[in-house]
């Protein structure tokens, strides 16, 4: 692998953490603010069961959250505009002639959400109505001259754009025809509604209380939208998928928080080749460096990588396939071989240099070192180091009292592997080894304790993202060039550590991501 290679390998990983975490910046602070109880979740009731996904936001201006809101978003000029191109994105084909500002927002009441049923273009808005008068006028002035039609009741005028628009019993409703008159149909059968939907209300019943918003996403909103994250959870946490997900937005003043709980489907707990028990990835913070920029702990890796090299769509899984394919012509058999050594907790942290670390635990020594050394040729083969006229050297050294091998594969890249208290440790600098031998490791560290200190007592998985040392990182691989990047850089820069965690207590799938607030 050459320098220039490699360089480019670390700016694609620096690039993908850093467009998640943009993602979730959007998505957890654009709307909340921190009440101390879930925003009201109404709707529902007018949403029937097999909405595919479905958003709901407390809008009460006078209300804490709001103003914190305001307050984070002249903070996180990024958020606002994620925020403005999330609403615009979920109301923009509904409205019609109406608008949120001129339109809506005088009558506004306390709740407003957002509806996608199976269809095209079968959207649904539903806004909390505090003065149906003023309502009411709205939707004479953008209906114009159009006639009204009835249905169970309720008045239906066309707003333009496919749309119609009603108020019923303090609603708004206002999208497609066939998707308004399903809302109105659940007046008279409301146990089709979502809110009668038992996984609906068990999942968001346990999303955290401090939440100003929800959300929900169905098996398929899940499989066209985030196949790629829902199979990462299912494999981490040993379920074979997602069924369905209930998302919460909220803020304490310390901490953004979003929550995301999701339904496993059924089938066995873990995945076919899944050799591992569910570990405590939490033991593993006792051999992280102090101080990295990323630092990832699974139960589950290997679930993960063999659900990754089963999707043909995926390009991780490609590549997993491919260089399973070259190991193989070289004797070592990576589904027999090499991936059962990531069946417990396993670890991986990048620290400035940049240095990748690798840490699998409850492995044994012999069998791990007997794999690793086979493994070498394998890379030697794939890289091809003669080609630039390079020879590939093999040595022992001793560091911090552990023996450690270390494999020169290319003059860029070194790869050193030790066995430490029933740990296989595989670093690209022989610091990794040292680091992991140290007293002083991640969890005693600031910045983790405020976004992990408190947690479940049995993770599925742990990250936490050193942000100022990331952004140094994506600067030193050339990011900085890059629009969306430099857009977002300042705001990442103010919010400085982030952390994720992952478990699996009771039937459910439970995962949050928190960021300190700037």
């Amino acid at each position: 692998m050459t320098a220039t290679k490699r360089k480019y390998l670390v700016r694609r990983l620096v690039a993908s953490v850093v467009v998640a975490l943009v993602l979730a910046v959007g998505l957890a602070r654009a709307f909340t603010g921190g009440s101390p109880a879930p925003a009201p979740d109404q709707a529902a009731q007018l949403v029937p069961a097999n909405a595919l996904i479905y958003l709901n936001l407390g809008t009460s201006k006078g209300s804490a959250q709001w103003k914190r809101t305001a307050a984070a978003l002249r903070q996180l000029p990024i958020a606002g505009q994620l925020r403005d191109a999330l609403i615009n994105g979920a109301t923009s084909s509904s409205l019609g002639r109406l608008t949120l500002d001129r339109d809506i927002e005088p009558w506004l009441g306390d709740e407003a959400a957002y509806a996608q049923l199976p269809g095209t273009g079968q959207n649904l808005l539903l806004f909390h109505v505090r003065n149906a008068g003023a309502a009411l006028r709205a939707i004479t002035r953008a209906a114009g001259s159009s006639t009204p039609q009835t249905y169970r009741g309720t008045p239906l005028r066309d707003v333009g754009g496919g749309s119609v628009a009603g108020v019923s019993d303090g609603w708004a409703l206002i999208g497609a025809r066939d998707a308004v008159r399903s809302a109105l149909d659940l007046r008279a059968q409301p146990r089709a509604s979502l809110a009668r939907n038992g996984a609906y209300a068990d999942l968001v019943g346990g999303l955290p209380h401090d939440r100003v918003g929800n959300a929900w996403l169905s098996q398929n909103w899940l499989t066209a939208h985030l196949a790629g994250p829902a199979a990462i959870l299912a494999g981490a946490a040993r379920v074979p998928a997602i069924q369905s997900a209930a998302v919460g937005f909220g803020d304490d003043g310390k901490l953004m928080r979003l929550a995301f709980r999701g339904r496993p489907a059924p089938g066995p707990a873990a995945g076919p080749g899944c050799t591992g028990e569910t570990g405590q990835s939490g033991g593993l913070l006792d051999k992280a460096p102090a101080q990295p920029a990323l630092f990832v702990g699974m139960a589950g890796a290997e679930c993960v990588l063999r659900d990754l090299m089963a999707s043909p769509g995926s390009a991780i899984g490609r590549a997993l396939q491919s260089f399973s394919a070259q190991a193989q012509k070289s004797g070592l058999n990576v589904d027999r071989d090499l991936l059962p050594l990531l069946g417990g907790d396993s670890a991986l942290s990048i620290t400035p240099g940049p240095s990748l670390t690798l840490d699998a635990a409850d492995v044994p020594a012999q069998e791990s070192l007997n794999v690793m050394g086979r493994l070498q040729p394998v890379l030697v083969k794939l890289l091809n180091p003669e080609a630039s006229g390079e020879t590939p050297g093999f040595a022992a050294q001793t560091v911090n009292g552990v023996t450690a091998m270390t494999a020169s594969l290319t003059p860029a890249l070194q790869l050193s592997y030790a066995a430490l208290d029933g740990d296989l440790i595989v670093s690209t600098a022989l610091s990794g080894i040292a680091d992991a031998k140290k007293g002083e490791h991640l969890d005693q560290s600031r910045d983790f304790k405020l976004v992990l200190g408190k947690r479940p007592k049995s993770p599925s998985a742990l990250v936490f993202l050193d942000l100022q040392k990331l952004l140094a990182l994506a600067d030193q691989a050339g990011l900085g060039s890059n629009p969306t990047y430099a857009a977002v850089r300042d705001d990442l820069k103010k919010i400085g550590a982030a952390g994720a965690v992952l478990s699996r207590e009771g039937n459910d799938i439970d995962a949050e991501l928190r960021l300190k607030n700037p």
